[in-house]
């Protein structure tokens, strides 16, 4: 069974997986003052953690926060909130393809 707990927003601030039995998981999840989802902390203690713009865009995400395999991932945009990069943590990145329509 899966178990979820709510916040008074009722947004969701935790999942537990195999609820009450010996391999009990719980996730937890976190939000910012202006309602965006801005970390998730898994079973194990790995943070994964996502920042946003002054627009409320997500423009990176870090996962496992403070460890030695920290990665991030970070998208920009342009004017009208169309996504024009993307980077990797190996600092790969790509840019959209767009067709002449």
């Amino acid at each position: 069974m899966t178990a979820y707990a709510f916040d008074a927003l009722n947004r969701t601030v935790s999942m537990t997986e195999a609820d009450g039995t010996a391999v009990e998981r719980t996730t937890l999840y976190a939000y910012d003052a202006v309602d965006n989802y801005v970390s998730t902390t898994d079973a194990l203690g790995r943070v994964t953690e996502f920042a946003f713009d002054a627009l409320n865009r997500t423009g990176s995400m870090t996962e496992a926060v403070g460890t030695s395999v920290e990665r991030t991932t970070a998208w920009a945009y342009d004017a009208v909130s169309n996504l024009t990069s993307s980077t990797d943590a190996a600092t790969w990145s790509a840019r959209p393809m767009r067709s002449a329509a």
